[in-house]
């Protein structure tokens, strides 16, 4: 990857080059173990490749932010100040040195790889050191020696990520209870929602109503599939979660976490905004549905998420 002028969506910027030489990038931590603990994190000044907990905001950047995420054909260009997401990495220049308090966070983000493409990821924690499993590269950036090949990112930390063949992408470790992120009561949306097309996908953009639609990938805005109702239960959050074992001939509707987390089921989620329109199934029930594929990057499984459709099949 040799150096070269790459095009933003906004502006034209000179992104260093690209070599297996450098050295992790200086950070000052303080702070860490406890629940609310904040570290504190220190840039070099010039181009910094880094990356924070969701909602984490780059004080002092001069200019905008940039990121590269799957699917994009070029960088996305955003202004100093806008909320990190979690699991991104964000070029951000520093005219000067700067040390930043970054918050606790989470301890794993997931993210689908597409093939051949480079995209850039973060630490989602403020105060763990988390491994990158799943890219065939990864490579972190110091303003004052360039890139570094790593195989963790410390907190405060982006990286540049590729896999050829394309791969699910994890960050940090999962807990093993898979537990549920859900909202408080009064942070649930309640749309309204698009309207369906002739073909019966959603118009408009399909992640609304959903509750934190940033921590869903989406893979395809509008996808059908059938399988066996295997539990049905109703979140926190006023989403039916219907857990979907795939017909026969359907299983590129699951990955790995699908397989060993949901016990090869799908996840399906109806949002409050729907279920006027959709009622929840029966365990049993043999179903087709249809709605936007999502991956989940805050648990690492595949979902249809949300689900505008589910119609009873024979059995």
């Amino acid at each position: 990857m040799p150096a070269r002028v790459v095009r933003s969506t906004l502006v034209l910027i000179k992104w260093p080059a690209l070599t297996l030489l450098g050295a992790l990038l200086v950070l000052a931590l303080s702070s860490a173990g406890s629940s609310g603990a904040v570290s504190t994190v220190t840039y070099h000044a010039g181009w910094n490749l880094v990356g924070a907990p969701d909602g984490t905001r780059y004080a002092g950047a001069d200019g905008p932010i940039y990121t590269l995420q799957p699917g994009d054909t070029a960088y996305e260009s955003f202004p100093a100040g806008t909320p990190s997401a979690a699991g991104a990495g964000y070029w951000v220049y520093f005219g000067a040195s700067r040390t930043l308090q970054v918050p606790d966070g989470q301890a794993f983000v997931t993210v689908q790889l597409p093939a051949a493409q480079w995209v850039l990821i973060g630490n989602p924690s403020g105060l763990r050191t988390v491994p990158v499993t799943g890219a065939d590269a990864v490579f972190t950036y110091d303003p004052g020696r360039g890139y570094r090949a790593v195989s963790s990112l410390l907190p405060g930390q982006g990286a540049l990520v590729y896999s050829q063949d394309g791969a699910l992408l994890t960050i940090g470790i999962a807990d093993t209870s898979a537990g549920e992120q859900e909202p408080e009561t009064a942070d649930i949306p309640v749309g309204p929602v698009g309207g369906l097309d002739d073909a019966g996908c959603r118009t408009g953009d399909v992640l609304t109503g959903v509750w934190k639609p940033s921590r869903l990938q989406l893979m395809d805005a509008c996808r059908t599939m059938s399988g066996t109702v295997a539990s049905v239960r109703v979140e926190t959050d006023g989403d039916y979660h219907i857990n979907v074992v795939p017909d026969a001939g359907e299983q590129d509707f699951l990955n790995q976490r699908n397989q060993t987390v949901q016990h090869g089921g799908l996840v399906v989620e109806v949002i409050p905004a729907d279920q006027a329109l959709v009622a929840p199934p029966r365990r049993g029930d043999h179903v087709q549905v249809t709605g936007a594929f999502v991956l989940d990057r805050d648990h690492g499984w595949l979902e249809l998420h949300p689900a505008w459709s589910i119609a009873q099949l024979a059995r």
